[in-house]
């Protein structure tokens, strides 16, 4: 399960079927969902699908999700719901694993990389990880590995 808020993704958008389910599960009761998972389960839009203790409607097909690949979708098939009925499917409790990331968007005249340099003291302390877009396109030959898009 992945969880949006925002204006994720901040570059490209995530096709959908119908294409207005892009934009509809954000405000919550709504599920995108990938098309091995509907394959899987014989589902379609339309359908209830449960997380947890939630139960949601299935309101799109997700065709494509930028920065992922194909491969990926088959190995981990996703179902993307909106952050705010996160708490509704209590999942994350004490022991739970969960991954959070969190992506910023600078302007075009941000020096990305001096900013990282002097933060980097404060992701180490905390174990943070980061990366930019530069690295993700393999552009940069950078050390950069939290996801900073400048």
């Amino acid at each position: 399960m992945h969880a949006l808020k925002g204006g994720f993704p901040f570059y490209g958008e995530l096709e959908t079927d119908p294409v207005n389910a892009a934009t509809g599960f954000r405000s919550g009761g709504g599920a995108l969902v990938e098309e091995t998972v509907l394959r899987q389960f014989q589902a379609n839009v339309g359908d209830g699908i449960s997380l947890g203790k939630l139960t949601n409607n299935i309101v799109g097909r997700l065709k494509k999700v930028p920065g992922q690949t194909v491969a990926l979708s088959g190995f981990a098939p996703a179902v993307y719901i909106s952050m705010d009925d996160v708490a509704a499917t209590d999942l994350l409790q004490r022991g739970s694993l969960a991954r959070y990331q969190v992506f910023f968007k600078f302007g075009p005249d941000t020096d990305v990389p001096k900013l990282l340099e002097s933060i980097l003291p404060q992701l180490e302390r905390f174990r943070l990880g980061h990366d930019t877009v530069e690295e993700r396109s393999g552009t940069s030959g950078g050390r950069w590995t939290t996801s900073i898009i400048s």
